[in-house]
């Protein structure tokens, strides 16, 4: 198996994760990067180095059911993938006037019937 050699921009975010779980002060991290630019890569490369994450929750998360199943078959550690909007328990509504999308929390609905 070929070594995995990192870029200078992934040598960057390697630094700069080392430094997000050294700073307590921190609680979440993004990585962000075009399709194929190799963000999987980056972390299965990341957390298979000699690091300890004992008190680290890793939850790895996608904006897509696509992006997540990308994220299920690269990434091999932890539990699975989950959507954002799963996370967040978040649901897809749609502006009835506009047909724009948009996230929204689930709300608590209150039903009134007028008794006769």
């Amino acid at each position: 198996m070929r070594e995995f050699v990192l870029t200078a921009s992934q040598a960057e975010a390697c630094t700069a994760l080392d430094e997000f779980f050294d700073d307590d002060a921190l609680s979440f991290a993004i990585i962000r990067g075009p399709a194929g630019a190799g963000k999987s890569a980056l972390l299965q490369h990341y957390f298979k180095r000699s690091h300890s994450f004992d008190d680290a929750l890793i939850v790895k998360l996608a904006p897509t059911h696509q992006a997540k199943s990308i994220l299920d078959s690269s990434l091999k550690f932890g539990e699975g993938a989950k959507t954002l909007s799963s996370f967040f328990g978040l649901m897809m509504v749609t502006h009835p006037q506009t047909l724009a999308e948009e996230f929204r929390e689930p709300g608590k609905w209150v039903l009134i019937n007028e008794d006769r």
